[in-house]
């Protein structure tokens, strides 16, 4: 039994959690990461074909480089913006509101004033934790983010990380 067995925790979700979980997420979707690497690729050798014959290899090298780090970070902004524009919708209400967390012997519950989900505790996929967050994977592409500043201070929070992954892990 752990401290916080039949107890809540209460948050408000806002706009950066939904950022933070999306970058957290999409930084390692295998799919997201491999037309990433495809786009870069295809760049690469736009590059590779631009570059003037008659300059040294090193010349090349770092004017490729150059290049290659350009491209990476326009690719990038790009991916932001779209992902930033993605979430700006009235429809997220329902994820941008309060939330608590409950938690039982089998199963814990988010309820908001929109719905109420329950989970036993097999259904966890996966625990991420980040110095902000922790999400509570139900599915692949879906979790219940979980902010620091919900809780009174550090070791309330780890305390509570830990005890969770304990429930998650033990069954």
């Amino acid at each position: 039994m752990f401290w916080f067995r039949s107890m809540g925790v209460q948050y408000k979700i806002k706009f950066r959690d939904l950022l933070a979980f999306c970058f957290y997420h999409y930084s390692r979707s295998p799919f997201v990461v491999g037309i990433y690497g495809i786009i870069l690729f295809l760049i690469s050798i736009q590059i590779v074909q631009a570059l003037p014959n008659n300059v040294n290899l090193i010349p090349k090298a770092i004017l490729f480089f150059v290049t290659e780090m350009i491209a990476f970070i326009v690719i990038a902004a790009l991916l932001t913006i779209l992902m930033i524009f993605s979430l700006v919708s009235r429809r997220n209400k329902t994820l941008l509101t309060e939330h608590e967390l409950t938690i039982q012997d089998n199963t814990f519950s988010v309820e908001t004033k929109y719905e109420r989900a329950e989970h036993r505790w097999f259904a966890v996929q996966k625990l991420a934790r980040t110095r902000r967050h922790l999400f509570i994977y139900v599915s692949q592409r879906s979790a219940h983010v979980i902010p620091r500043r919900a809780f009174k201070d550090r070791d309330e929070w780890n305390s509570f990380c830990e005890s969770f992954k304990k429930e998650t892990l033990a069954v």
